[in-house]
């Protein structure tokens, strides 16, 4: 596919006060993004197990697993978002106008004021 975008997402900071805070932000939101996908429940056989007791618990077991990391998933996420609001920041998508290249699923957003934004989008479209 042809990269006729304007700019990279990895570059949608550049200019801004704090870039590289903005910038380490953004990405652990593409990469908790990541690892949030491949968080899933390991199935548990009932073959596996001798009776229907011990399956249940080996089950329960690996569901607290599962929600264990869901759960530290939930805390790095309300970290991440609580310094962008201490920040007077927010999040906003501009996927639809900057090439992704950062490798993974999820491009970079931008992190600023509503106004830095504006400015950014009317330079992007």
């Amino acid at each position: 596919m042809e990269n006729n975008r304007l700019i990279n997402c990895t570059d949608i900071h550049q200019g801004h006060p704090q870039k590289e805070i903005r910038d380490f932000l953004s990405m652990q939101l593409v990469l908790l993004f990541e690892t949030e996908c491949k968080n899933k429940k390991l199935f548990i056989s009932t073959n596996d197990f001798p009776n229907s007791f011990e399956w249940a618990k080996a089950d329960a077991r690996e569901q607290i697993k599962y929600f264990e990391r869901y759960i530290e998933n939930l805390n790095s996420r309300q970290a991440i978002n609580q310094l962008i609001t201490n920040n007077n920041w927010n999040e906003y998508d501009v996927s639809d106008y900057v090439y992704n290249n950062t490798g993974y699923k999820l491009g970079m957003n931008f992190i600023g004021t509503l106004e830095e934004y504006e400015v950014l989008y009317k330079n992007l479209s």
